[in-house]
């Protein structure tokens, strides 16, 4: 049997067929997009990776974008203030908080409205104008993106969710500020908390505690990992698991009733942290988990099996891509690096529901690097739309987009914001090679800390450490 791999947005034309398209945010309201901390977004394919603007924010940004239900584009800085942009890259308003500190994660709601918290432990709701609404005294930090509760009658918020740098977890009323209950001792959040389709939320611990809460208040389950996580909590699927890394290369899931679901094992440390995209298989729906490590290789791992992405061995399928042995012919499935960035990733991965997915990775001037990696599918035939390394996987067509490179994915293209010198000036360049001979590359992209958010039309907006937001896209 020949494995059928089609990519969300792809059409396969036997085994089963179809196209899975994977309903993405009608904004980026959290810093990992969802409540699940997936960072899938739309489409991506359509981006160029063309510089659209570039807007100075004055300061360093303390956290990710996010994007409001109107396209609108809010970021928070280290000094203490949050900006709000028009798609063009124009100022719509500006917010200060009084005090130069960091400003957390946001949450933006259908309404406009945004929720944070500020190194003063005090948490506030501002409105679309840039109005602040009600502040609280926490006491403490709140530096993840919070999560909402919301009313299906009228879409009002009815409460918002958050972890303390303390080791609290509470529940704010959405219309006054006022608290609703709180849990202590859950630990140092290590990321933004998580919410199921079941209201479930999960709230990670730098010491490795996963806590289950109720909305409520209910403390439901909690896991000792005995791990130290790297990245957020995320879903896997709607039969809720959660998978994060730790920093000696593992990637663990566990089922819902808290028993370890799978272990998997990279050959070096997680970096960056974890992405969710989606794919057929036979017909069948797989969750993946995007997953890299130091080295800058790109796994893909089978969201109900921790299996990575591989290849078969012998056999009729001997060299087809493959997730199990039973898609391979007389073979077995070995496992194999989905694509080498070469270069550590230094925020989480961004993963398109066409299959497409975006990295930012320190390259070797100390700057950053954004890259956009495409599948590579057959054109035509009977495995129209499947996975593919080379033309000899896809009889009578060829295996699109076109690439010497190994691997089933394809480079479409990179970002640094270098230019060339003398003669080249203006040339885009990573480094002097992409130069001509004593021809240097003046300038690059200044270091990412916090993953990009994503438009509607799939433009990538994120900061840097040199206190600018940048927009990429169409």
């Amino acid at each position: 049997m020949l494995l059928l791999l089609c990519w969300a947005g792809v059409s396969c034309s036997s085994g089963g067929g179809g196209s899975f398209v994977a309903p993405p945010a009608p904004e980026w309201p959290r810093s990992d997009g969802d409540a699940a901390n997936g960072r899938l977004s739309v489409p991506l394919s359509g981006n160029p990776g063309t510089l659209r603007w570039r807007f100075d924010l004055e300061a360093r940004p303390s956290a990710s974008p996010v994007v409001g239900p109107t396209g609108v584009i809010y970021v928070g800085t280290e000094a203490g203030e949050l900006f709000a942009l028009e798609p063009t890259g124009e100022l719509r308003w500006r917010f200060s908080t009084g005090a130069p500190q960091a400003v957390g994660g946001l949450l933006a709601d259908l309404h406009g409205r945004l929720y944070f918290g500020t190194e003063d432990g005090i948490f506030r709701a501002v409105s679309e104008e840039g109005i602040e609404i009600w502040r609280r005294d926490l006491g403490s930090f709140v530096p993840f993106s919070p999560l909402l509760e919301v009313d299906s009658f009228d879409l009002t918020v009815t409460g918002v969710f958050g972890g303390t740098e303390d080791g609290r977890f509470l529940a704010l009323d959405g219309e006054s500020g006022d608290i609703r209950w709180q849990v202590s001792d859950l630990g140092m959040p290590a990321g933004a908390p998580a919410r199921d389709v079941d209201g479930r939320i999960y709230a990670l611990a730098t010491s490795g505690q996963l806590e289950v809460l109720s909305l409520r208040g209910t403390r439901l389950l909690r896991i000792e990992t005995g791990d130290a996580p790297v990245a957020a909590p995320m879903l896997l699927d709607i039969s809720p698991v959660v998978g994060f890394g730790t920093a000696m290369g593992a990637v663990r899931s566990w089922t819902q009733a808290g028993t370890p679901r799978w272990a998997a094992d990279l050959p070096a440390p997680l970096a960056g942290g974890l992405a969710r995209t989606s794919a057929l298989s036979g017909g069948e729906l797989l969750v993946l988990v995007v997953a890299v490590d130091e080295a800058g290789r790109v796994f893909l791992l089978d969201g109900r099996t921790g299996r990575p992405s591989g290849v078969c061995v012998g056999g009729e399928s001997d060299g087809f891509p493959c997730w199990r042995d039973r898609d391979c012919e007389l073979g077995s499935c070995a496992g194999e690096v989905f694509y080498p960035l070469g270069e550590a990733p230094a925020v989480p991965p961004t993963s398109g529901s066409d299959g497409t997915l975006v990295f930012f990775t320190r390259n070797l001037e100390g700057g950053t690097t954004v890259r956009l990696l495409s599948p590579k599918v057959c054109s035509a035939g009977e495995r129209a739309g499947i996975l593919c390394r080379t033309e000899a996987d896809c009889p009578n067509a060829s295996c699109t987009p076109e690439t010497e490179e190994g691997g089933v994915a394809a480079l479409r293209w990179s970002f640094s914001d270098g230019r060339c010198g003398g003669e080249l000036e203006g040339t885009a360049c990573r480094d002097d090679l992409d130069c001509s001979d004593g021809v240097p590359c003046l300038g690059t992209l200044a270091a990412v800390e916090h993953p990009p958010a994503v438009g509607l039309d799939g433009t990538l907006y994120f900061g840097t450490a040199d206190g600018f937001l940048y927009a990429l896209g169409p």
